[in-house]
């Protein structure tokens, strides 16, 4: 068995600029527009960690006067995620961390949204083989899980919902399928469906520009779409997909292979210089994901003791 030996230690960020600026800049140069400099501040929101842990995945909701960002906390000790939530005041003063979302199976990219009054949290679950909506009944900490979102044969990753013209419509990967990264749609005239799968699915492929990575953007009568290339690495950096068209009978789009968070960001975030692949809009900021790489004696101990039979989960827990 091949053991990998570099693992992915992602940190969350916040920066003081609208997502709306972020996803449009690439669009704007590309027009021959000048969009303006990346001279915003940038700071790092994670709470302390433990050894070899991370937190990725940021998707946020503000309410009553409070910032909640919702996050994937993994442990490399367990490889199972589970959902935390990060309570910050407007300042991004940290009041309240505590897990509120976990599953036996894996969960990550908890996209949080409101429709109709209640707040829901869909998030990734495709080790589970399926993909299961939650509403919140005390939020940030409480969730039911109210419905499954059946796509048929198609299993959902990293699901990303958006209502659009009285409809919603639902971008992921397709986790069953041999290529890895292919964009599918499904639509439904209510979240609880039934879904429809694009009857042209895949509408893009290549790992460059396949992968959803974040929140949407309505602008004007137009979807923008986070994405993400792993082209060289996964999760190396966002661009900005644009739908021109977007019907159940017709979906055109273009990306943009600039990095949205243009030459300073992430590199100028020592040691998280190693890519980003979500950002979610909080007002006028942005929250952002960032990764160093770590291949320190300890993270690889970590990793041979846990490959031993009947030992090794338990030897992991203690290094």
């Amino acid at each position: 068995m091949k053991l990998k030996l570099e693992r992915d230690i992602w940190n969350l960020f916040c920066i003081d600029r609208s997502l709306s600026d972020i996803l449009t800049a690439p669009i704007l140069e590309a027009e021959g527009k000048t969009a303006a400099p990346y001279t915003h501040k940038i700071i790092n929101i994670t709470p302390k960690l433990s050894f070899y842990t991370f937190m990725a995945d940021p998707f946020c909701f503000q309410k009553d006067g409070k910032i909640y960002v919702f996050t994937e906390f993994f442990d490399y000790r367990t490889r199972r995620g589970i959902i935390e939530c990060l309570t910050f005041d407007t300042d991004f003063t940290l009041l309240e961390r505590r897990p509120v979302l976990s599953e036996p199976w894996h969960l990550s990219y908890p996209y949080v949204f409101e429709d109709n009054g209640e707040i829901y949290i869909l998030p990734e679950s495709s080790k589970r083989g399926t993909c299961f909506l939650y509403r919140a009944i005390s939020f940030p900490n409480n969730w039911v899980r109210i419905a499954r979102l059946d796509l048929g044969n198609d299993i959902p990753t990293d699901a990303t919902p958006v209502r659009y013209q009285n409809m919603w419509w639902l971008f992921y990967l397709q986790a069953s399928s041999q290529n890895q990264y292919a964009l599918h749609a499904a639509y439904s005239r209510t979240l609880f469906g039934p879904w429809t799968c694009y009857h042209k699915n895949p509408i893009l492929t290549g790992a460059s520009c396949a992968r959803p990575g974040g929140t949407p953007l309505l602008l004007e009568d137009t979807v923008i779409l986070p994405v993400q290339d792993c082209s060289q690495t996964y999760g190396g950096s966002i661009h900005p997909l644009v739908f021109d068209t977007l019907t159940p009978d017709q979906i055109i789009c273009r990306a943009y292979t600039k990095n949205l968070l243009g030459e300073h960001t992430p590199q100028g975030l020592p040691p998280f210089t190693r890519g980003t692949h979500t950002l979610c809009a909080i007002g006028q900021k942005t929250i952002f994901d960032a990764k160093e790489i770590d291949l320190s004696f300890r993270g690889v101990l970590i990793q041979c003791v846990r490959e031993i039979p009947f030992v090794g989960k338990s030897l992991a827990q203690q290094i």
